[in-house]
């Protein structure tokens, strides 16, 4: 396997066919994808049978409720435009923070994309941490926040209490990053609403500044897998996709 790393966020992985993916291989891609936040594996001649496959290596999967199934595929949802003259409901995303044990990995096998565009934006949310003001470290280490579910009908689980900050550690020296609140953070604790306003955002705005985010090209038949906990992302040009969660590791 070769690892091209790129800045700010990633690493490029070839060399690798994931249906040939085994234990081993799986402990190697779980320390990458604690290093680098998000991994593209290039030229991956993959059905949804051999990605599910692959998706399980890493431990159960996790599917959120509200989202479109991939035909035969339950485990699978679909993120795409094609064929639509109106915006798709969702795009790829990272998600499902309402409960108590998020998905740890998610991923996204490309399978229709444009000839322009395509990307996919990726942020690292390590150098996020690092990034803040001393003062705003100081005042958020140790506090947590409630993530309640929004946009889709609920579960068993509707809202989770997570920190503020988190540590990787699986990541070298057990690194730090930021959790992602904005739009899903309804209190704080020990926080006045004004004071939670007057902070948060800060938090959850540092992640698109050029230093700590990059897009990923769309290109077909290429899988992008990202730690939730390294990396937060959002979609530029929605494309014909194939998304899957595992819960294992968080």
């Amino acid at each position: 396997m070769d690892v091209t790393a790129w800045q700010p966020v990633g690493a490029e992985l070839t060399g690798l066919a994931v249906t040939d993916a085994n234990a081993g291989t799986v402990g190697v891609l779980r320390q990458l994808l604690a290093e680098h936040g998000v991994l593209v594996l290039p030229g991956q001649d993959v059905d949804d049978v051999a990605f599910v496959k692959f998706l399980r290596s890493f431990g159960d999967l996790q599917f959120t409720e509200g989202e479109t199934p991939v035909d035969a595929f339950p485990d699978l949802n679909v993120v795409s435009n094609v064929g639509r003259t109106t915006p798709p409901r969702s795009q790829f995303h990272l998600d499902t923070s309402y409960v108590r044990n998020p998905p740890a990995y998610t991923a996204l096998r490309a399978v229709q994309v444009p000839s322009q565009g395509g990307a996919t934006m990726f942020t690292n949310q390590y150098r996020a941490f690092e990034t803040l003001p001393y003062d705003v470290r100081e005042q958020l280490d140790g506090r947590t926040v409630t993530h309640v579910v929004t946009g889709v009908e609920p579960g068993e689980e509707a809202s989770a209490e997570h920190p503020v900050f988190r540590r990787h550690t699986r990541s070298r020296a057990a690194r730090r990053s930021t959790s992602r609140h904005r739009n899903v953070a309804q209190r704080s604790a020990g926080w006045t609403r004004r004071r939670r306003r007057g902070r948060l955002p800060t938090c959850s705005s540092t992640p698109p500044e050029p230093t700590t985010s990059c897009g990923t090209p769309g290109r077909p038949a290429t899988s992008s897998c990202g730690t939730t906990r390294a990396c937060c992302t959002r979609p530029t040009t929605p494309v014909s996709s194939a998304t899957g969660s595992c819960t294992a590791g968080w």
